[in-house]
C-alpha cells in the first residue's frame, strides 16, 4: 500500500531556495490566506466550542490543536514536496459539530473524530482517493469550487452597505494598484487593500478588541476519546465526505489549474495523520483547505508558490501557539474587511473557476454542480458542496455521456480529474 504515495518530483526547498522565492506578492498571499484562515473560521469554532460548552483553556487547546498542527503539516509537506500544500481543519466539519453537540459530548465527538482520522489514513494508503479524483472531471469539481468560492466574493459588493467607507478604501487599493503594474511589482494588490484598508481602520477607530485575554500562549489539555459508537456512526459519513470530497476536491482541482501536480494520496494520509493529534486536543479532522490554497496562488510564478503556504504554515503555527493573544486581536478586526479582502485575493481563482466550468464539454454537468453548491443546502447533515460533485457528475452521465466517457477514461485521467 505505501507505493500509492506519491514520491516528490523535487528536492526539498532548502533555505536558500525559500529566500529566493520570497517577494512581495508571496508573503502578502500569504497573509491574506492567513487572515482569512484565523478569522471567519474561527468564528465558527467559538460559536461551536461555546456551544459545546467549553471553558477558556479547552477552547484555546482546541484552537492551538486546529491551527498548530494544520500549520505544522502545511510547513512539511510545501518544503518536502516544493508546492503550496495547504492543509487547515474541516469548516464544514465544524459546522457540523453545531448541531452534533446537541446530542453528543466532547469526548463522543472526540471518539468520532479519531475513526475518522484512521477511515482517511485507509483512504490515503490504498490510493482509493487518486480513482475518485480520476472519476470527478475538473469542468463539474470547479463548478463546485465556483459555488464555494462565489458567496465569499460576493462580501466584495455587500461590505459596501455595511462599512462603506472601509470597504470603498480597501476596494480602492487593490484597483489602484492592480491599473499600474509597475507598481503592482513592488506592492502587490492584495496586500494595497490590507494597507488600506488597515490605515482607515485605524483612523476611525473601528479596531475593537473585546476584553484582555488572560494569557498569551495556549497549552495542550488532552481530552480523553469515549467511543459512543451512535456518536460515530452519526458523525463518521458526514466528517469523511466533507474532507475528502468537499473540501480536498476543491484544494486538488485549484492546485492542478495553475500547474501544480498535487500528491493526491499522499495528501489524504497526512489529513488522517493529521486528525489523530488534533482529535485528542477536541478539534474536527484536518483537510487540504480550498480557499486558502486559492488566495496563495492567486498571484506570482508558479514555482514561488510553495514559499507562500510555507509563510502561511508559520502563520498558523504562531497563530495557535498564541491562541489567546491573536484570537483577541482578530476579534478586534471588522468582519467586513476581512470578508473584503478575502473575497478580492480569490477573484482571479473565481475567474478561472467559471473558466473551467463553462469553457468546454461537460459545461451542463458544472451548472448544475454550481447551482446546487451556491444554494447551500445541506442533505442528511451533509453540506451542499457534496450534492453539488454528486448531482453535476449524475446530470452530466444522463445527459453528457459521450463527453464523460472521454473525461474519465485513462488517457485522459490525469487532466480531467
Amino acid at each position: 500500500m505505501i507505493s500509492t504515495l506519491e514520491r516528490p518530483e523535487a528536492k526539498p526547498a532548502g533555505l536558500h531556495d525559500i529566500a529566493q522565492a520570497l517577494d512581495g506578492h508571496i508573503i502578502s498571499n500569504a497573509v491574506v490566506a492567513a487572515l482569512f484562515a484565523c478569522t471567519g473560521p474561527l468564528a465558527i469554532l467559538l460559536l461551536v466550542a461555546t456551544k459545546a460548552g467549553l471553558s477558556i483553556a479547552e477552547t484555546n487547546a482546541w484552537i492551538l490543536g486546529a491551527y498548530g498542527i494544520g500549520g505544522s503539516i502545511t510547513l512539511a509537506m510545501s518544503v518536502l514536496y516544493k508546492q503550496p500544500l495547504v492543509f487547515a481543519f474541516t469548516t464544514p466539519g465544524m459546522v457540523l459539530m453545531a448541531t452534533a453537540f446537541d446530542s453528543l459530548s466532547l469526548p463522543e465527538a472526540v471518539g468520532a473524530y479519531l475513526v475518522v482520522g484512521f477511515l482517511i489514513i485507509v483512504l490515503g494508503l490504498t490510493g482509493f482517493v487518486s480513482h475518485l479524483t480520476r472519476l470527478c472531471p475538473l469542468p463539474i469539481v470547479f463548478g463546485m469550487v465556483a459555488g464555494v468560492f462565489l458567496p465569499i466574493s460576493v462580501n466584495v459588493v455587500t461590505g459596501f452597505s455595511q462599512q462603506p467607507v472601509v470597504s470603498l478604501v480597501t476596494v480602492a487599493g487593490f484597483v489602484i494598484v492592480s491599473a499600474m503594474p509597475r507598481y503592482g511589482r513592488v506592492l502587490p494588490p492584495v496586500l494595497a487593500s490590507l494597507l488600506f484598508g488597515g490605515i482607515v481602520i485605524g483612523l476611525t477607530g473601528r479596531f475593537s478588541p473585546t476584553v484582555i485575554p488572560p494569557g498569551i500562549f495556549a497549552l495542550p489539555v488532552v481530552v480523553k476519546p469515549d467511543f459512543n459508537w451512535i456518536g460515530v456512526a452519526e458523525l463518521a459519513a458526514p466528517l469523511v465526505i466533507s474532507v475528502v470530497v468537499i473540501q480536498n476536491m476543491q484544494g486538488f482541482a485549484i492546485l492542478r489549474s495553475v500547474g501544480h501536480k498535487p500528491p493526491v494520496n499522499a495528501m489524504t494520509l497526512m489529513c488522517g495523520l493529521g486528525s489523530i493529534p488534533m482529535a485528542f486536543l477536541g478539534s474536527v479532522p484536518t483537510c487540504v483547505t480550498g480557499p486558502a490554497a486559492g488566495i496563495i496562488v492567486g498571484s506570482a510564478p508558479v514555482k514561488r508558490h510553495f514559499a507562500s503556504a510555507i509563510v502561511f504554515g508559520i502563520i498558523l503555527i504562531v497563530f495557535g501557539l498564541a491562541a489567546p493573544a491573536m484570537t483577541w486581536l482578530a476579534a478586534g478586526l471588522p468582519p467586513t474587511f476581512i470578508a473584503t479582502v478575502g473575497g478580492l485575493a480569490l477573484l482571479p481563482v473565481l475567474q478561472q473557476a467559471f473558466r473551467a466550468t463553462f469553457s468546454g464539454p461537460l459545461a451542463l454537468g458544472g451548472l448544475v454542480a454550481f447551482l446546487v453548491t451556491v444554494a447551500g443546502q445541506p442533505i442528511l447533515n451533509i453540506g451542499a458542496p457534496f450534492w453539488g460533485l454528486f448531482f453535476g457528475i449524475l446530470v452530466a452521465w444522463l445527459l453528457e455521456y459521450k463527453e464523460m466517457r472521454a473525461a474519465i477514461s485513462p488517457t485522459q485521467g490525469v487532466s480531467a480529474s
